[in-house]
């Protein structure tokens, strides 16, 4: 069993965990006649109706305010260290140093539990404030107790998908800096690269580089690389290909990303990257699973490619 196959297969026990774990949900709704939501079809715990529904609506809004003032108990504050206070010092020769008396430790402030809101399509308010891009929200959610790695349990998408999918660096960062997995995979095995790729989030993709499995394949075989060449983003193929981007690689149909970038010619994009992947190397004599092949997806790209170099060889010279 392969790597992908093995991946694949791991993907379908999930998806069967996940529909048991809903039907089991569900038998437990109907033994209590209800669901336990806010009139806004919400899930909620740790807040009562009125509040879930204000920070849902500020959550939509990017409004900061709104949730300072509904999640205030929950905010996390880095409380510095107490300095320890200096020795009095007696005045005068052989006099004892005054005793200082110890403050009395300050009660500890018990936390309240976790809150958490879901709406009907599975998302919390940090996936709907990263995708919007609302940075002030966002962060304030974070402080405040939200899951850097919880998933919408739909289409297993995170919170680093949808930063993704708006191309937010700096939510990015502070999802990353508190722990949130960089190829966490979807449902579909897509990763938060595979979906920035394919926006072409150039300045996404050079930052989850850093971390991120350039190659990782998503349940259709697809790689990264694949999904910037249909979608002509040559600046973000150039950083997929300098990051360690199989050239070769192919989908589960035999598609490799010339393939692919040549399917997006025919439809008027991604000539650039065509030439680029061609002037790399990538090997114009593939076909997929279906007889496609570079020649018959885009019979006039193959005079616009650069000419094939032919290896050196290698002449040993006898002294």
């Amino acid at each position: 069993m392969t790597d992908y196959q093995a991946q694949k297969l791991e993907f379908h026990e999930k998806d069967k965990l996940a529909a048991e774990l809903e039907l089991e949900r569900r038998r437990f709704a109907r033994e209590q006649d209800k669901v336990d939501k806010t009139p806004l079809d919400l899930l909620a715990t740790g807040l009562n109706d009125a509040d879930a529904e204000e920070v849902y609506l500020a959550t939509l809004a990017g409004n900061r305010e709104v949730l300072e003032a509904k999640l205030a108990d929950w905010l996390e504050i880095d409380e510095p260290e107490a300095a320890a206070e200096p020795v009095a010092a007696g005045k005068g020769k052989g006099k004892e140093a005054a005793p200082v008396e110890e403050a009395e430790p300050s009660p500890a402030v018990e936390k309240p539990a976790p809150w958490k809101i879901i709406n009907i399509y599975g998302d919390e308010p940090h996936f709907i404030t990263g995708a919007a891009g609302h940075t002030e929200a966002f962060e304030y959610l974070l402080q405040t107790g939200a899951d850097v790695n919880a998933s919408n349990p739909a289409c297993g998408r995170t919170a680093l998908h949808r930063v993704a999918e708006g191309g937010h660096v700096e939510l990015a960062d502070m999802l990353l800096s508190r722990g949130a997995s960089v190829n966490a995979a979807a449902r579909d095995g897509s990763t938060p690269l595979h979906t920035a790729a394919r926006a072409g989030h150039a300045a996404l993709v050079e930052r989850l580089l850093q971390q991120a499995k350039p190659n990782a394949r998503d349940l259709t075989g697809a790689t990264p690389l694949m999904l910037a060449a249909a979608a002509g983003a040559l600046d973000v193929t150039l950083l997929l290909l300098d990051g360690g981007a199989d050239l070769e690689a192919a989908d589960e149909n035999g598609w490799t990303a010339l393939l692919h970038a040549a399917a997006a010619v025919k439809a008027g994009e991604a000539m650039a990257v065509a030439i680029e992947l061609a002037r790399r190397g990538a090997n114009r004599e593939l076909t997929t699973q279906g007889g496609c092949s570079l020649e018959t997806i885009h019979p006039l790209l193959i005079s616009a490619l650069p000419p094939v170099v032919p290896p050196v060889e290698e002449v040993e010279i006898t002294p």
